[in-house]
């Protein structure tokens, strides 16, 4: 049977539906095959697995230092911070830095765990002496002497989570060390002031307060002005709020002080009000007005609106709206559609928006778009959770 000829752009489409064995197989079949499988297999490499042995490691870090195209073609690099069970007749150390020497293209860089007893995999030293320019970096066993010498050297990072001993012991970050850092992960509002002048657009502030009053709250969202030119993502995770810092009250804060916010994940429970359900989500919808740019909203807030009467028509051309989902919820669609579309007409750029349910086992969550007949109506797409986590969750 004759061989069919397909444009190589093809075949790299076919490629990226194969797993690691099958390409590995394929780079054996011709020097095209090889080329295009070898770009999947060494592009985006993942290592930190703990089943991955010290040998096997240690195999693919003198497979980069001494064959170059392989080495080249690594973009993104998730490595282990320490090596369990390096063979006996192996120097770790040699290897793993000839290795990173030899990264010339490396973008992204992620250090992963690391345990006192293993055999630290890489140092500061060696990865000031890489000629890569990364624009993402994480790593969690270094000090902040060796950090911050290693960030001077890199200006084109924009992505950055400082380890929490990082954030405990740094007390100067200098104003030079990463000019252009857009995205960063914190657990320490009060290290914010460390960024300032960078242009910041994204944030997760994962907060771990045991009690969160309206104080420390406006304290935090206060903390966020210096960005409010630039910040327009902004995931915010606190399980537990006092009676006297409701969601409402928190939005309407997070909007002075971020205007520019365009996507906003809440994540925090409580806060809880006295006033009856129709009033308390007229303040809900009358705080998320006040985000004026928004177009994606995740709320965690359990909104008692929710759960009102509703006799109107069901929405005949979604055909969501009609499966046995919402009797096993005990929720009514046309109501929970009455509740998103109040959102939507509160934000006229809001384009999606996720908020919980009660359901017998704790919570779930449910999704709605804007619709495209240009009107402010909600239509329910699923029993799902809008994902933001593609910025961080690496």
């Amino acid at each position: 049977m004759a061989s069919i000829d397909l444009p190589i752009e093809l075949y790299s489409l076919i490629f990226e539906h194969l797993d690691n064995n099958d390409l590995i197989s394929l780079a054996t079949v011709s020097s095209q095959f090889q080329r295009g499988a070898e770009l999947l297999l060494y592009r985006n490499v993942d290592l930190s697995n703990s089943s991955i042995s010290g040998q096997r490691l240690l195999s693919w870090c003198t497979t980069v230092s001494t064959v170059e195209r392989k080495a080249l073609r690594v973009h993104f690099l998730k490595f282990p911070s320490s090596i369990k069970g390096i063979p006996y007749h192996c120097d770790p150390e040699i290897l793993v830095n000839s290795a990173f020497l030899a990264l010339a293209n490396l973008k992204h860089l992620l250090l992963t765990g690391g345990d006192k007893d293993d055999s630290v995999s890489i140092h500061p030293a060696v990865l000031i002496k890489c000629s890569f320019k990364l624009t993402s970096f994480l790593a969690g066993s270094f000090d902040v002497g060796s950090t911050l010498q290693f960030l001077a050297t890199q200006p084109t990072i924009e992505y950055w989570v400082p380890t929490p001993s990082f954030l405990q012991a740094c007390v100067d970050f200098p104003s030079t060390t990463l000019p252009l850092l857009r995205r960063t992960v914190l657990i320490s509002p009060e290290k914010l002031h460390l960024f300032s002048g960078r242009p910041l657009d994204s944030l997760l502030l994962h907060l771990r307060e045991p009690q969160f009053t309206k104080g420390f709250g406006m304290d935090v969202c206060a903390r966020l002005k210096p960005f409010s030119r630039t910040l327009h993502t902004f995931v915010y995770t606190h399980r537990s709020l006092l009676e006297d810092w409701s969601a409402p009250a928190m939005i309407r804060a997070l909007a002075e002080s971020a205007p520019r916010l365009k996507s906003l994940t809440l994540n925090s429970f409580g806060g809880t009000s006295s006033k009856t359900s129709t009033q308390a989500h007229k303040e809900f919808l009358d705080a998320v007005a006040n985000l004026r740019l928004i177009e994606t909203l995740v709320l965690s807030t359990d909104m008692e609106a929710l759960y009102e009467p509703n006799n109107e028509a069901l929405d005949n051309l979604n055909p969501l709206e009609h499966t046995e989902a919402w009797e096993q919820h005990s929720l009514n669609p046309v109501q929970c559609r009455k509740v998103a579309t109040g959102f939507m007409e509160a934000c006229r750029h809001l384009r999606q928006l996720s908020f919980p349910f009660r359901h017998n086992k704790g919570f779930k969550t449910m999704t709605y778009l804007r619709t495209t007949d240009g009107s402010n109506a909600a239509k329910f797409d699923g029993f799902r959770t809008i994902d933001t986590s593609g910025w961080w969750m690496k």
